[in-house]
């Protein structure tokens, strides 16, 4: 009998159903027991309302703890929706501002249960990024007394900023002697041994963040002192030595005041990346020379065509603000074989007057070598045995673009002829302070700190501002950091002893520029001492208690101070030359002094975009 063909093929199709069936019930684990189904999850929706104190959707961070754990971010609508098997959960959420206390819910099978948290927020419908908790920080560190004697204690104190009152954990550590402590306050007892001592702090917060600092102790056998600030010295005697050209400006001033002993160290932040390039200038990219006078130079026509300051300091008597800016005329004294810098940025010729004490400044110089005439766009005059930066009358102004209150050419107002390291230095040793300008991306430019007076250049970041005084720690031992040339181990023990003022910006760089005179960049030993410097920057530390009542930190300093100078100034002045300020001027005639001899160009900044006045 033959079969309809669409028949075959629907007996066929049969078999192959009922065989599938057969194979499918012939599988392991295609059937679950009674046991299996009873454990296998029934779901439901766990749905998390978030609204801030007015009752509106807020953006959060959800995090739910339980069956199964879960973390999730709210909708626009201050939702967070999921399905989570059937049990108990714990319910909670994070907001920029607070963590919010945890709900317990339960959660049944095919069902939809929803929670409604309030946060502490008047956020409302924004949607912007959760902020979590800020790090603390340590600002500073100080003990007090300091110095002790062996075996008496100090109580040490770390200034810790906690602005979201994060959870921390104190650990205290010291070099030698004992410390104990839980808090930001700690007590050190000293060891039998006289020398200097190293305290340390780390805080660390609940998420592991940490902040250090430290601060350093002496111990010395003779009664301790109180740790005030070192009072100024006496005025000099006739008797002193010392040379206002090669080691200017007062005993007493930020320039010359060696470290104390109550220094508070801080740690640079952000720590200094390791792409810094630190360098000494030599004479082909100086754009400052100095020079000394002396009374048998001849006489030359100074043309100042903007302004001229011809006593910068307004806490004395014969002070005279800027004087401009119009064309004026003046008369000093200058040898006819100095010649400004070649340096097309801003070509600053200082020169110390025959008085050995009257500094001229000039800034864009240049010199007519036909008649030996000299003109300049500004003239600043000032001591170079006063306090050597400037005080601004003006207030303490952020950013202080008018020329008119510049003071010096310095980015800082700290003064520009203390900056240049002297022939002999590098060899014989460094009694003062030295000065470095900084790149943008290495500081702080929104803001200045004493002795600074201004800035010039906005921008940037950290904690190092213009005036930060840095200095290396004394318990670091110069000898281990591998330095190459004996030149680096001079430099290093000015930084210990004096520290380095940041008087300047450097641009936007990474640069760090210090500053040879003319006959010291002869001396200096070129690439190998740029290297030196970059071993002795990772070194330095922010001495946080600098200030006009604690030069260097205050305490005992760690160096001598400068001696009196050899002589007291002379008086004497030559007049004003034709063209200068008439009588009627409101200032009158303006007294002239005379000036210069020995040749030191130094580059001060390059400037861009313009120059600096």
């Amino acid at each position: 009998m033959t079969w309809p063909v669409p028949r075959v093929f629907f007996v066929l199709l049969i078999g192959l159903v009922i065989a599938g069936l057969l194979l499918t019930a012939s599988l392991p684990g295609s059937q679950l027991s009674a046991a299996e189904k009873e454990t296998k999850p029934a779901y439901g929706w766990l749905v998390t309302r978030i609204v801030d104190k007015n009752g509106r959707p807020a953006d959060a961070i959800v995090v739910i703890k339980g069956v199964r754990s879960l973390t999730g971010r709210t909708n626009w609508q201050g939702v967070y929706r999921v399905a989570v098997p059937a049990g108990e959960y714990y319910v909670s959420a994070v907001s920029s501002t607070s963590t919010t206390t945890t709900r317990r819910v339960t959660v049944l099978s095919g069902q939809s249960r929803e929670v409604t948290i309030p946060v502490q927020t008047t956020q409302g419908y924004g949607w912007g990024p959760v902020k979590t908790k800020r790090p603390a920080k340590i600002n500073g560190m100080k003990a007090s007394p300091n110095p002790v004697e062996p075996s008496t204690s100090s109580r040490v104190t770390a200034s810790v900023e906690n602005p979201d009152a994060n959870q921390l954990r104190y650990t205290w550590k010291a070099s030698g002697g004992s410390i104990a402590g839980s808090t930001a306050d700690a007590v050190w007892t000293a060891p039998q041994t006289d020398g200097q001592y190293t305290i340390s702090l780390t805080i660390t917060d609940d998420k592991g963040r940490t902040s250090s600092g430290s601060t350093y102790v002496s111990v010395q056998g003779s009664p301790a002192d109180s740790g005030s600030p070192t009072p100024p010295p006496s005025s000099p005697s006739p008797s002193g030595s010392r040379d206002p050209f090669l080691w200017p400006f007062a005993a007493s001033s930020p320039q010359n005041m060696p470290i104390g002993t109550g220094a508070i160290y801080v740690d640079k932040s952000p720590p200094w990346p390791s792409n810094i390039d630190p360098y000494f200038e030599g004479p082909s990219t100086s754009a400052s020379a100095i020079y000394r006078a002396s009374a048998s130079d001849p006489l030359r026509t100074l043309t100042i065509s903007r302004y001229a300051w011809l006593n910068t300091d307004p806490n004395n008597s014969n002070y005279v603000k800027a004087v401009g800016p119009f064309t004026q005329t003046y008369q000093f004294r200058i040898p006819d074989s100095a010649v400004p810098p070649a340096s097309p940025w801003d070509r600053h010729t200082m020169v110390l007057d025959p008085d050995g004490s009257t500094v001229w400044e000039l800034t864009l110089s240049s010199k007519n070598t036909t008649t030996n005439n000299w003109s300049a766009q500004d003239l600043r005059r000032y001591s170079a045995r006063g306090d050597g930066y400037g005080k601004t009358p003006y207030g303490n102004v952020i950013q202080d673009n008018d020329p008119r209150h510049w003071h010096t050419a310095s980015g800082s107002g700290i003064f520009l002829f203390g900056e240049p390291i002297r022939s002999g230095e590098l060899r014989n040793g460094i009694k003062r302070a030295l000065h470095v300008r900084i790149g943008e991306y290495l500081a702080n430019n929104t803001a200045f700190k004493w002795p600074a007076s201004r800035i010039e250049v906005g921008g940037g970041g950290g904690n190092v501002y213009t005036g930060t005084l840095l200095a290396i720690p004394p318990n670091v031992n110069l000898n281990s950091l591998g330095l190459e040339t004996p030149e680096g181990l001079v430099v290093g023990r000015a930084m210990q002893l004096y520290g380095v003022y940041v008087t300047d910006s450097a641009g936007p760089t990474y640069s760090i520029i210090f500053n040879l005179d003319y006959n010291a960049a002869k001396e200096s030993p070129g690439a190998s001492l740029n290297r030196d410097l970059k071993k002795l920057i990772f070194q330095t530390k922010i001495v946080a208690n600098n200030g006009p009542n604690s030069i260097g930190g205050g305490g005992t300093p760690l160096a001598p101070l400068a001696p009196a100078f050899a002589t007291s100034a002379l008086p004497g002045r030559d007049t004003v030359a034709s063209g200068s300020p008439s009588p009627s001027h409101p200032f009158g005639a303006l007294p002239i002094a005379a000036a210069a001899v020995a040749l030191l160009p130094m580059r001060h900044r390059r400037f861009w975009g313009g120059r600096r006045g």
